[in-house]
């Protein structure tokens, strides 16, 4: 695979991005993930000539559900047994970030995954996600990729049960309502002119920030889902985001006495950043969550005049297999 292979988003920018009639969700604060329809399960993952050697440099065998860098994710069998047999694109959530990334990058299988959902947006077509080729990697595997065609492992005669062919992204959503209703992650279409369209997206954003949410995706209901960033997939974030580096820990004072208070964080700019907003067990275990030297992403409204941030709030850990 490629270091990224799946669909990005390019960020909105008002006033120049025409969005009338586009669909749009709520952006998933959680982790990227491609499921192959279980075409891959149980094969070594040196064996797989999609997988990220590079992330992998150990021999196990893959579990059909990757990263969006193309490294294998060890979700337990009874987990991935509820997935239907057809290439899927979604984000995992369903648990606080920390606690997510922590599960997702295990490589036993442990974690919480009875909390961890799958909110599915794209049924990507194969033969996009991989180069059409055949390939023969041992005596008993091969897989093919046949134009207009379906999937298939003559190992063990697994049918992936759709057909390869790129659909326009409203056909695709259709027929995720359809298919896998208790996985398809909801999306409006936005009325059709302009000015209606703009204010119920703000309505949305408003909403999304009332509750603590992360942001808004949008999609032209006409585009194709591509291996790339695209133009047809837009980011939306009602605020500003950043990283900095943590460097220290300011001490909790009253009720917090003992605990963290802030992460003293280094941004690009050498500016430094008291940062808040952590659950009294990120405030307790912050040595292990936060060790100095990680990045952390947060949110902001503004920089002040010397360039610091304002109203800054912690976000989440960066990772390499984040969104």
């Amino acid at each position: 695979m490629k270091a990224e292979f799946l669909m990005l988003a390019e960020t909105y920018i008002p006033f120049k991005h025409r969005i009338a009639g586009w669909f749009m969700s709520e952006k998933i604060d959680g982790i990227r993930a491609f499921w192959d329809g279980g075409l891959s399960a149980g094969i070594p993952i040196w064996e797989i000539p999609w997988a990220n050697r590079t992330k992998d440099t150990k021999d196990y065998m893959a579990t059909g559900l990757w990263s969006r860098t193309g490294k294998a994710i060890f979700a337990p069998k009874w987990w991935l047994s509820i997935l239907p047999s057809i290439p899927l694109d979604g984000e995992l959530c369903g648990l606080g970030f920390q606690e997510l990334a922590s599960a997702v990058g295990r490589e036993d299988f442990g974690g919480n995954w009875g909390r961890i959902d799958y909110k599915v947006f794209d049924s990507p077509p194969l033969s996009m996600v991989f180069e059409p080729r055949t390939v023969k990697v041992r005596n008993d595997y091969e897989w093919q990729i046949f134009s207009n065609s379906y999937w298939f492992d003559k190992a063990n005669d697994l049918k992936i049960k759709q057909v390869d062919r790129n659909w326009q992204f409203a056909e695709v959503y259709l027929w995720l309502q359809r298919m896998i209703p208790n996985f398809c992650h909801k999306q409006e279409q936005l009325p059709f002119t302009h000015n209606e369209a703009i204010k119920r997206l703000n309505e949305f954003c408003d909403e999304i920030s009332a509750r603590g949410g992360e942001g808004v995706m949008l999609r032209k209901p006409s585009s194709f889902w591509v291996s790339h960033r695209s133009r047809s997939l837009l980011k939306y974030k009602p605020f500003k985001t950043a990283e900095g580096r943590v460097i220290g820990y300011s001490p909790g004072e009253g009720r917090l006495e003992g605990m963290l208070g802030a992460l003293v964080l280094l941004l690009e700019n050498g500016k430094e950043l008291k940062l808040s907003g952590f659950t009294d067990e990120q405030r307790t275990y912050f040595k292990i969550y936060y060790p100095v030297g990680t990045l952390i992403e947060f949110k902001y409204r503004e920089l002040s005049d010397d360039g610091v941030p304002k109203e800054a709030r912690f976000m989440r850990v960066r990772y390499d297999f984040s969104t």
